[in-house]
């Protein structure tokens, strides 16, 4: 993730991060091949401005009710001309285990309720923290970007 490039750099340079609260993580032993595991426990999906739309824990996934763009099966452009997206609404939370189901076409919401409940957890705390332009939640750590 763009996060982590700073933190890794740090790490190669021997040099100190800031006393400020930074997300990404030190990346580096993931590119060298000295392992093979992402430093991130959770992945959190932010998009378009600040829109929570899903977090990753381990084989988890979970989707938050939200619309977006798709094709909706329809072939993509030709010669260089874009095919007009359909908009689509996610009414309610989907759960998918990415392990069973890399292509997530078996949404496992009702069979997991305790795996649901921990991730729409991360989310709410997820949204307290950095904000959400969805729910309307403002955010109590926004950190302004340094120029």
């Amino acid at each position: 993730m763009g996060i982590d490039w700073m933190p890794t750099f740090a790490s190669i340079t021997d040099s100190k991060l800031s006393k400020n609260k930074i997300d990404g993580k030190n990346i580096w032993p993931l590119l060298s091949g000295e392992t093979n595991k992402s430093p991130h426990k959770k992945l959190y999906f932010y998009y378009r401005v600040n829109e929570l739309h899903s977090i990753r824990m381990n084989e988890w996934k979970i989707h938050f009710t939200r619309t977006y763009r798709s094709l909706n099966g329809k072939n993509g452009g030709e010669d260089g001309m874009p095919v007009k997206y359909d908009m689509n609404l996610l009414e309610k939370n989907e759960l998918y285990n990415l392990k069973d189901d890399p292509e997530e076409r078996n949404n496992v919401y009702d069979n997991f309720p305790e795996i649901a409940l921990e991730m729409e957890k991360l989310g709410r705390k997820a949204r307290e923290e950095l904000g959400d332009n969805l729910t309307g939640e403002v955010g109590k750590e926004n950190r302004e970007a340094e120029k």
